[in-house]
């Protein structure tokens, strides 16, 4: 049988491994098993040995700083991007995050690349911070983007229903190719349905984000020293690393020093999430915006009821009181009571558990999301 990509060669560009094996790892496996001939132009820390395994072309890529700018390294990436799709010939290029996105379309286009795919996981930093310097970068952005994508080969994915109507308000790209995809899927296979761990053991609370600001982390402490003070007694698992690359980064010394006194258990870095959620009880995520957050789709695929912040991409994945409970932006006070209604009520887990995974199955499985994507391919 025909498959339906044998003719394409497909170049993913992200800025790291960690993220793509993460969260297009299944994405871009799809689109082998399809046919295409698949590479990815990265920055290579610890999975190299991995993407090349699973019979990818691997590109190493200089650091791509997400957040800073220093204009002779950009143009040595620019040099090399343009290098790189200049040889390659690809037919579809996909870039996945803000300055790849940037990068990877002009540099794409400049060689000649038939069809250029832009998926934005989230509007991040330049989106959920007001500062002259922000707003400086974001007025940029809009005004290159806007420009890019007004081209009839470039295609815009984004996560979320309130990312959809903010690119229609800005009118920064056409609506005949702008598509929303409700992130990169969960396999229920992998994070399957358990039951919660004995209850004994004490109400396990995991946290599951890069440890910044923006994730809320800092509400969150404050919510979990609220229920200290009512005597609401839960262990809470902080699971992921810090990010220096982000202005909105959390320092190891603070992380360390809430570890020290007992407020929460930093974790790191994980390499077993399913096992991960399946100790926990509930998954908290307050961030002040997301695309859409993989943590609370891998939570809810395991049966975990939710508590989040009632922002773009946590309210495509949460129903409140159906599968989970969401509390306003940067409310620590709404947030301890949200959190100690889960951890009091059993039969409210369960139930708001057993919505999620169904509605995991019914909406988010990555074998549906990814034939969704390879479609614009």
């Amino acid at each position: 049988m025909t498959r339906s990509l044998d003719t394409k060669k497909i170049l993913y560009f992200i800025a790291d491994d960690e993220f793509f094996c993460g969260h297009l790892f299944d994405l871009a496996l799809a689109a082998q098993k399809e046919g295409a001939d698949v590479g990815i132009i990265t920055r290579v820390s610890r999975h190299g040995e991995r993407i090349q395994k699973a019979g990818f072309t691997l590109i190493p890529l200089q650091t791509l700083h997400r957040s800073k700018i220093n204009f002779l390294n950009e143009l040595r990436i620019f040099k090399q991007l343009l290098s790189v799709f200049s040889k390659e010939k690809p037919t579809v290029v996909h870039n996945i995050g803000m300055k790849p996105i940037l990068y990877g379309s002009l540099m794409a286009s400049l060689a000649g690349v038939p069809k250029i795919v832009n998926s934005f996981t989230g509007l991040g930093f330049l989106f959920t911070h007001e500062t002259s310097k922000t707003r400086l970068k974001r007025d940029i952005f809009t005004r290159v983007f806007k420009y890019l994508a007004h081209k009839k080969n470039i295609i815009s994915i984004v996560q979320n229903r309130d990312d959809f109507e903010l690119f229609q308000s800005l009118k920064l790209t056409p609506p005949s190719r702008l598509v929303l995809i409700r992130g990169c899927g969960v396999d229920p296979q992998v994070f399957k349905d358990t039951p919660e761990p004995d209850v004994q053991s004490g109400i396990q609370v995991a946290f599951v984000a890069r440890m910044l600001k923006d994730k809320g982390a800092l509400e969150l402490i404050e919510a979990i020293w609220i229920l200290k003070k009512k005597g609401i007694k839960a262990h809470f698992l902080f699971y992921g690393t810090v990010d220096p690359q982000n202005p909105s980064s959390l320092s190891q010394k603070e992380l360390e020093a809430w570890h020290r006194e007992g407020l929460i258990d930093w974790q790191g870095h994980c390499d077993n999430m399913a096992n991960a959620y399946q100790k926990a009880h509930l998954v908290v995520l307050p961030s002040y915006r997301e695309g859409l957050p993989k943590s609370l789709l891998e939570a809810a695929s395991c049966g975990r009821p939710i508590v989040a912040a009632d922002v773009p991409g946590c309210r495509e994945i949460v129903d409140p009181g159906v599968n989970g409970l969401l509390v306003p932006a940067k409310d620590p006070i709404a947030l301890a009571a949200a959190l100690e209604t889960l951890i009091t009520d059993a039969d409210l887990r369960k139930s708001m558990g057993q919505a999620g995974r169904k509605m995991v199955e019914e909406h988010f499985s990555v074998e549906k999301v990814n034939a969704e994507t390879m479609g614009w391919y």
